[in-house]
């Protein structure tokens, strides 16, 4: 007996539009769906004030490009924008960008989960690369794609170690390093050894380690709040005894880091 022969898969219909950032209910109602499916939050968790504070508000002020132009998917000018995924006229994915001067940066990606075995995240990245080699040929100045976070334990990044060549930015050097197989074994060590820094570039001279005298300096200017309910103060908060245990504390840790670390820190106390 004969086979049957399987009819061919009718063909589907990807379109990509973007448009300046701005609250979408359906956009809303998938971002719930994938946060719950991927990041297993609480639907209760999960608000449209939340949401809009996250991906919906932005401080870069829309530009429009010279001359009128327009870009591939519909964009206009610099800012930030929400790029839809249609699979035909099905939403499945949304791209949350800012399309700047030299770069166009992924804010954040969130997808249907029923279409997980399909890759989103990486197609979308892929789109966006196309993107940028479109953009570049009518604004010379955009040269890059910034994937933004990298943290190499973490199992949902590791897509963004696929794309090559590209480069982590090591602030401790103030320097860019390849994201190459010399890197990655860097990574790797330090995580195996539970270290809370890699240094990245060995080839660049490190900034000096920090003193333990101007380690109790920034602890000084760091920002200090009694447990998670208490307001954030400064660290008149501290006793004599305790400021000499947050030091204790702080100086192991960040010593080889440089006094970046400090830029921004809160030291939450859990004082109960």
């Amino acid at each position: 007996a004969v086979p049957p022969v399987s009819a061919p898969c009718a063909p589907r219909v990807l379109t990509v539009k973007a448009a300046p950032s701005a609250f979408d209910v359906e956009e809303f109602e998938l971002y719930k769906k994938y946060q719950m499916a991927v990041h297993h939050d609480k639907e209760a968790s999960i608000s449209q004030e939340g949401f809009c504070d996250f991906l919906v508000d932005t401080p870069l002020v829309h530009e429009p490009f010279s001359g009128g132009t327009v870009l591939p998917g519909g964009v206009k000018g610099f800012g930030s924008y929400h790029v839809q995924y249609r699979v035909d006229g099905q939403l499945i994915a949304v791209g949350v960008v800012d399309v700047l001067p030299h770069s166009l940066s992924s804010v954040y990606c969130f997808y249907d989960p029923e279409f997980k075995e399909t890759d989103l995240g990486t197609l979308v990245a892929l789109k966006e690369i196309e993107w940028v080699r479109q953009a570049s040929t009518v604004l010379p100045d955009m040269r890059y794609y910034v994937l933004g976070l990298y943290i190499h334990s973490c199992t949902k990044m590791k897509y963004k170690a696929q794309f090559h060549p590209s480069e982590l930015y090591n602030r401790r050097t103030d320097t860019w390093v390849p994201l190459d197989d010399k890197c990655k074994a860097r990574l790797d060590a330090g995580e195996a050894a539970g270290r809370p820094w890699v240094d990245l570039d060995v080839d660049s001279p490190s900034r000096p380690q920090m003193s333990r005298k101007r380690c109790a300096q920034l602890v000084d200017q760091c920002k200090y709040r009694l447990n998670a309910d208490a307001p954030v103060t400064d660290s008149s908060i501290l006793t004599e005894r305790g400021h000499e245990i947050t030091v204790n504390i702080a100086y192991p840790l960040f010593k080889d880091l440089g006094e970046w670390i400090f830029d921004g820190l809160c030291f939450d106390l859990n004082v109960k």
